[in-house]
């Protein structure tokens, strides 16, 4: 049961009293509610109230979890965020979609496409800037390299303690990323969050 100033604002089963829409309006803020993987039990989060933000639009690619964090701090300094393309299931599609970022996300374990790039690149000249975070490559995400390249400013970020790394399963993923490094700087995470929170998009 959910009490709210006294009376019974919802009764049932956690599953249907542990929901947004039940939450926010008893507890005047904006929540997420996620299960658990292992347990199903369910997790319920509350999101920053500057989120989403009024700030420039910030590109996140990312990929085995390697954008949460970063995420979670650009909604913390008011950022407006879009993401992708990430994979069903990936740790960073999950928590955009519960929170309402724009993303472009495709199937789980399939292989990224040209018309999936395409889908997302509008995201992404959308943006000020495109933040590529630390991420294993392979063939079934190579496309989103090529997406980065599309990025009117890009930044990547150095892999540090707990990021995924940033290994290389095809020749194709390291000559791309080869490329996209000569262009674009690369910061790490306390470096990058230092401009970020300065107000400054990093040229």
């Amino acid at each position: 049961m959910l009490f709210a100033r006294g009376t019974v604002a919802a009764d049932g089963k956690p599953e249907e009293v542990l929901r947004p829409e039940v939450l926010d309006p008893v507890f005047d803020t904006r929540t997420t509610v996620t299960p658990n993987a292992a347990t199903g039990s369910l997790t319920v989060n509350v999101v920053p109230r500057r989120w989403p933000g009024e700030g420039p639009r910030v590109h996140l690619i990312g990929g085995a979890g390697g954008a949460v964090n970063l995420t979670r701090e650009l909604a913390r300094l008011g950022y407006r965020v879009s993401g992708g393309i990430a994979h069903e299931f990936d740790a960073d599609q999950t928590l955009w979609r519960s929170l309402g970022v724009p993303y472009k996300g495709v199937g789980a374990f399939s292989r990224i496409g040209p018309e999936d790039l395409q889908a997302a690149t509008r995201l992404v000249e959308e943006a000020e800037l495109t933040i590529l975070a630390s991420f294993p490559i392979g063939a079934g995400n190579a496309e989103n390299l090529r997406l980065a390249s599309r990025a009117r400013r890009l930044v990547i970020v150095a892999p540090g303690p707990g990021d995924p790394p940033r290994t290389f399963f095809s020749e194709e993923g390291r000559r791309l990323f080869a490329e996209l490094a000569q262009r674009a700087r690369t910061l790490s995470h306390a470096e990058l969050l230092r401009e970020l929170e300065s107000g400054r998009i990093p040229e």
